[in-house]
């Protein structure tokens, strides 16, 4: 199964800028650590963004879960980076009750 209407996921420039890359954020550090390693950082956001999506949009959902603010699905993938390796990462992405047919992200780490 694909990511329903994975032609609309969008990630919200901060998910990136203060939760992904940011190595002060008490939750997202560890993660940042690691996309950092692969060479993603605050002046290359927009590769970062674009990898992300093209996972969603390629890769299968590999587990659909309802949750009380709506439908998590998570999607495994290869991401290219900007040292040019591809490493497989779990994402995250919600379509919200309240908005039914938008995918947004809610994280990525390593899978």
């Amino acid at each position: 199964m694909k990511l329903p209407r994975r032609d609309h996921a969008f990630i919200p420039e901060r998910k990136l800028t203060s939760y992904l890359l940011s190595l002060s954020h008490p939750v997202g550090r560890g993660k940042a650590r690691f996309f950092r390693r692969l060479g993603f950082d605050l002046s290359n956001t927009d590769i970062l963004r674009d990898g992300l999506l093209t996972l969603a949009r390629q890769s299968n959902v590999v587990r659909a879960e309802q949750t009380d603010y709506g439908t998590k699905y998570m999607v495994d993938g290869l991401l290219s980076t900007p040292r040019g390796d591809e490493v497989p990462v779990r994402t995250v992405w919600i379509i919200e009750e309240s908005d039914r047919d938008v995918p947004r992200f809610v994280t990525a780490y390593p899978a």
